[in-house]
């Protein structure tokens, strides 16, 4: 069953990206600006979280007494976790940078 909580977050977080990028001046007067490269990386640790949510409800539940709101907040907060670190450190999953090529592609710029 999927928690609302962890719905909630996502959806904030996609919602504080949106207003990250739509903030004048957040749009990078040139492709490869830091500004971008970090907002590609925060989508891609945002799909990898709902990735790890989605593989975690598939593996069955163990001890019951293991089970609680206590340890779904941890292994939300874990998931977070993993997906931060996965989509920083070297090529994660290749999202963001699929990302930053279609942003070079598309000539992305912020005009005031």
């Amino acid at each position: 069953m999927k928690s609302l909580e962890s719905t909630g977050t996502s959806f904030q977080q996609l919602s504080s990206l949106k207003t990250k990028l739509r903030r004048p001046g957040s749009l990078p007067q040139a492709p490869g600006n830091d500004a971008l490269k970090e907002a590609a990386q925060d989508f891609e640790a945002l799909f990898l979280r709902q990735l790890l949510a989605s593989m975690r409800r598939t593996v069955p539940e163990g001890d019951p007494d293991m089970k609680g709101p206590g340890m779904e907040i941890y292994e939300n907060m874990l998931d977070a976790e993993f997906a931060k670190h996965i989509s920083q450190s070297g090529r994660g999953l290749g999202l963001a940078d699929m990302l930053m090529k279609q942003f070079e592609k598309a000539g992305v710029s912020h005009e005031k």
